[in-house]
């Protein structure tokens, strides 16, 4: 399993540029064949925990902690790039407390999301609706750094697709799905135990019913980590 987390911000006195990209991608040894003189096949092909979501917020500031703001996201995988992924573009507020120095937290109301399927029989779609999200940092006690990511977009319009699914007995069915969708991703990292290198441990949650298959999707992430 491989993780990045990155950011890059510009953050002046009536404006600020926020920046934040997030990934992960996990290869799985699986032996799917019955017989002992045959391989399995392999890691490279059983690629599971695909994930990047990319958001740059841009805002000019009403206040100290006040501003209006204007957001994109990007949430897909790496190697299958929209395939399925949404596309967010919208304009609200957001709240930077000057007493929570690491907290931002987005209302957009006017935000156009575009869903994009990669699916046989399953048509992309696009709606109006309303986009929130919430980000924040903080140090723990015993040097450990958690950060915390939540993006909902919940869309105006209650129009919903058929999705056709197999379940975990391999039979087809079917479900009604809109396009409201959350991703929920929490990372805690101890930093330098060694030369720079620290341990780190990544949980995301993600419900978007347009996707396939319908449902919760989860990842795990547990490992050694490295701080540029």
């Amino acid at each position: 399993s491989l993780g990045v987390n990155g950011f890059a911000n510009n953050i002046k006195e009536k404006a600020f540029w926020r920046n934040t990209l997030t990934t992960n991608i996990s290869w799985q040894g699986l032996d799917n064949n019955t017989k002992d003189d045959t391989d399995g096949s392999g890691f490279l092909e059983n690629r599971n925990g695909d994930v990047m979501i990319v958001s740059s917020l841009y805002g000019l500031r009403f206040s100290p902690s006040l501003a209006g703001t204007i957001l994109g996201d990007l949430n897909t995988s790496v190697f299958n790039f929209l395939s399925p992924g949404t596309i967010d573009i919208g304009v609200g507020v957001a709240w930077t407390p000057v007493a929570v120095p690491n907290l931002v937290v987005v209302t957009h109301p006017l935000t156009y999301h575009f869903a994009f399927s990669g699916f046989d029989g399953v048509d992309s779609q696009s709606a109006l609706g309303g986009k929130s999200k919430a980000t924040y940092s903080l140090e723990l006690p015993g040097g450990v750094a958690w950060s915390s990511n939540l993006g909902v977009f919940m869309p105006y319009s209650s129009d919903k697709t058929t999705i056709m699914y197999l379940d975990e007995d391999g039979l087809e069915q079917s479900s009604e799905e809109g396009l409201f969708e959350y991703t929920w991703i929490n990372s805690f990292n101890i930093a330098d135990l060694w030369k720079g290198v620290g341990l780190g441990f990544t949980v995301g949650i993600r419900k978007a019913g347009f996707e396939y298959p319908p449902g919760l999707q989860s990842y795990t992430a547990l490992g050694l980590t490295y701080g540029f």
